[in-house]
């Protein structure tokens, strides 16, 4: 019809008849949605005068590293050099060390015990400020151990 072939290109398969739609007859082309919205947003700009990056979704779990926003927004922030703290309502173990090859340098979850969804969102609010202060005190030893660090440096030489 149109003798372009996009069937083997990303969005343009069994779900993504209008990405190969688009793409056949309207010049469309993909893009990732995450590092669109970066763009658009001038993410790179708005970090580079920050130290730490907060960020997170309702669960971590191994699609979180497939270009959803948080691995999105570690790939940028590494590449500038920068910390990522994410915290997730619920987080799934075995998907942090593949998360922090995106970027992501710490995880932290807002529900430190087993429960249900109903209660994790009943106190959501709650134990997210929970969550950010273990991701905050995280921050300061390591800011404090690092300072020390220094101070001994100097003190040796």
């Amino acid at each position: 019809m149109t003798g372009l072939r996009f069937e083997n290109e990303k969005g343009a398969g069994a779900a993504g008849g209008l990405g190969w739609a688009l793409m056949t007859f309207a010049g469309g082309k993909m893009l990732s949605g995450i590092d669109f919205m970066l763009d658009v947003t001038h993410f790179d700009a708005l970090i580079s005068d920050v130290d730490f990056i907060f960020t997170g979704e309702g669960k971590i779990d191994f699609q979180s590293v497939s270009g959803k926003v948080i691995s999105g927004i570690g790939r940028r922030a590494r590449a500038a050099g920068k910390t990522v703290i994410a915290v997730g309502g619920c987080v799934e173990p075995d998907a942090v060390a593949a998360l922090k090859q995106t970027g992501v340098t710490a995880v932290e979850s807002a529900c430190t015990a087993p429960c249900d969804l109903n209660e994790a969102m009943k106190h959501a609010p709650e134990r997210l400020r929970q969550a950010a202060a273990r991701a905050a005190e995280m921050i300061k030893i390591g800011i404090l151990t690092k300072k020390e660090e220094e101070k001994n440096e100097y003190n040796d030489t």
